[in-house]
């Protein structure tokens, strides 16, 4: 019995959900003016927000995964991507796994090729508003009306072959190299070089990977 409900569940997810969810999502990726390339497959559907003149450009075989059931971590919401200005770019290259994830771009955000993206992780290149108090609250300081909340942005890189852990938050400036591992609920912040295991918050190089050799 326990093989039979194993078995309903993955036929229930690859051929109903899988498929169905994937066909939606092409819509709302086209009608948000998001390119996605061939291959991608969706479970759980995705949110897309884009303002005119920002771009989202997805590669190949992109696998996103947005309902609770579909990653047994267990997602607490959905794949989010949004562009938050008008000259946001958001690169997601091929073969890209991601579970749960919320990207939020207000300037550059570029993510490699190959690279895996655990449950429920945040990439954001802003910090959404002001350190500065009364700029929070502009009207209640006197603050002039016509007043604009200074935010920082700095461009987020992440290499080809990454693999970021569940729970992570990867900031404004963050660049991550080829190859690297950022552990479980780390959060990144500066550049971490390629081929290491980096943990903790801020994340901080603990281990050199070594490179496979048949």
């Amino acid at each position: 019995m326990d093989n039979l409900a194993h078995y309903i569940r993955i036929f229930k997810q690859v051929f109903f959900e899988e498929k169905l969810h994937t066909i939606i999502s092409y819509i709302k990726a086209k009608y948000w003016g998001v390119s996605i390339s061939k291959g991608a497959s969706f479970v759980g559907l995705p949110k897309f927000r884009k303002p005119p003149g920002a771009e989202i450009c997805i590669g190949k075989n992109l696998r996103a995964l947005s309902s609770f059931s579909s990653n047994l971590h267990g997602l607490n919401r959905k794949t989010m991507i949004s562009a938050l200005t008008r000259t946001a770019k958001i690169k997601i290259g091929d073969d890209v796994g991601m579970s749960g994830l919320v990207i939020a771009c207000a300037e550059s955000i570029s993510i490699g090729n190959r690279t895996m993206i655990g449950a429920n992780t945040t990439i954001s290149d802003t910090d959404s508003h002001s350190v500065i108090y009364q700029h929070r609250h502009p009207k209640y300081f006197g603050i002039d009306n016509d007043f604009t909340e200074p935010v920082k942005t700095k461009k987020i890189v992440i290499e080809d072959d990454v693999f970021i852990g569940m729970h992570s938050l990867v900031l404004k400036g963050a660049h991550i190299s080829k190859g690297s591992v950022i552990g479980a609920g780390s959060i990144v912040t500066g550049h971490i070089p390629p081929n290491v295991i980096a943990v903790g918050q801020p994340a901080k190089v603990i281990k050199k990977i070594e490179k496979y050799s048949s």
